[in-house]
């Protein structure tokens, strides 16, 4: 089934909304919902790595990007997923490996916000 742009866009950013409020449960429920209505994209990974960000959970968070994310997303998100890999890595006490995917994501990357998001990160660590 094709869903119109419109409501798959609102779905998202309902799912980061409750990411970002505390609600992780209610986000990841939304957010496998995004996931059926887009799949091999990586906002709905996002938003649930944002959840467990929140919540306080950077372990579940990386895994979440590196072992069910990264494998499933179509190539022009997985500049955005492996800087917020690296948040992630870096929130969870694991500069050195944070490091490395920003060091990776250096000299691929082409999506100019996942470029800016990883300088930040670079930069505070």
């Amino acid at each position: 089934m094709d869903f119109p742009s419109d409501i798959v866009r609102l779905m998202t950013e309902i799912g980061f909304l409750a990411a970002g409020t505390g609600q992780a449960e209610q986000a990841q429920i939304i957010l496998e919902g995004v996931q059926v209505m887009r799949p091999g994209h990586g906002q709905a990974f996002i938003g649930m790595a944002m959840a467990h960000l929140n919540a306080g959970r950077a372990a579940e968070a990386v895994r979440v990007l590196q072992q069910e994310a990264l494998p499933k997303v179509v190539a022009e998100d997985q500049d955005m997923l492996k800087a917020f890999l690296a948040l992630a890595l870096k929130l969870d006490g694991r500069p050195r490996e944070a490091g490395e995917v920003l060091d990776a994501l250096d000299g691929e990357a082409r999506d100019e916000a996942a470029i800016k998001l990883a300088a930040a990160i670079r930069e505070s660590l």
